[in-house]
């Protein structure tokens, strides 16, 4: 008996019972929102904003009547955008009842442009001419062994390859060698390779170095010489050039550094 009353009442919720409790739900929610709805503080006054919660519930919002009487007026509504633009682009915004101009950006200058500057030369170590000094050659006769600062030259004597930090002059046995430039003796000496030496040193820094000369050189130590004055004779003394032809061996130096004697020796003829 209990089980038929419990299917009739699954049957009555699959049929219009479903309906009847949805209506009711409905009902509930309306008059719960018109019951808070109107619950609320009355609105009176001039205008919108004053509350009065003590006032009776008037919701009618009435025209100041300083507005109606004239004393006062609305406050003036200026446009956002120019209504009088007809350029078909978006207008300025206007403000202040004033169109706003667009920002002035300057053109670049287009005045002649300033040339590079060209790099500054670079002092050289090795001068080509020495305006300091006036050169003359040591001893007439030609080039037969030509300085090379980073290349190998081949030397008879020793059967190798070698820089040469020199020019060796073909000479005439016993030719006189005379000063290049004006200067003083530095020194003279024996070299156990090179034979006897002679250094004479020049304005603005510069040495001449004569080897292979004869054993006695007609200049001292501090003597005073000038260009084409005779120094000494050209001999043998230098063994690490002895299967070279009769010659003088002639090294420039500017400071510690070896130079190419070419590089300040005036043209030959």
């Amino acid at each position: 008996m209990k089980k038929k009353h419990t299917n009739r009442f699954v049957d009555f919720f699959a049929g219009k019972g479903f309906y009847v409790i949805l209506l009711v739900c409905v009902a509930v929610i309306g008059l719960s929102g018109y019951a808070l709805f109107f619950s609320g503080p009355a609105v009176t006054g001039d205008y919108l904003g004053n509350l009065n919660p003590s006032e009776s519930r008037d919701y009618t919002w009435e025209i100041p009547s300083a507005w109606k009487d004239g004393s006062q007026t609305l406050p003036p509504v200026t446009p956002m955008w120019d209504p009088n633009d007809a350029s078909g682009q978006d207008s300025q915004p206007v403000i202040g009842g004033n169109i706003a101009p667009p920002p002035v950006v300057p053109a670049p200058s287009a005045g002649p442009s300033s040339p590079a500057p060209s790099p500054s030369p670079q002092p050289s170590d090795e001068p080509k001419t020495d305006k300091a000094n006036s050169y003359c050659w040591p001893a007439p006769g030609r080039v037969i062994n030509p300085y090379t600062e980073d290349e190998f030259v081949y030397n008879k004597t020793l059967d190798d390859w070698r820089v040469h930090q020199g020019i060796d002059i073909e000479t005439a046995p016993n030719a006189k060698v005379a000063a290049v430039c004006d200067g003083v003796v530095e020194d003279v000496y024996e070299d156990a390779l090179m034979g006897t030496i002679v250094i004479i040193t020049h304005n603005g820094d510069i040495r001449s170095v004569y080897a292979n000369l004869s054993k006695t050189p007609t200049v001292s130590k501090g003597d005073g010489v000038r260009a084409g004055d005779t120094i000494g004779a050209v001999g043998g003394t230098a063994i690490v050039e002895a299967s070279e032809t009769n010659h003088l061996h002639l090294e420039m130096y500017k400071g510690e550094k070896i130079q190419d004697p070419l590089k300040y020796l005036p043209k030959q003829q």
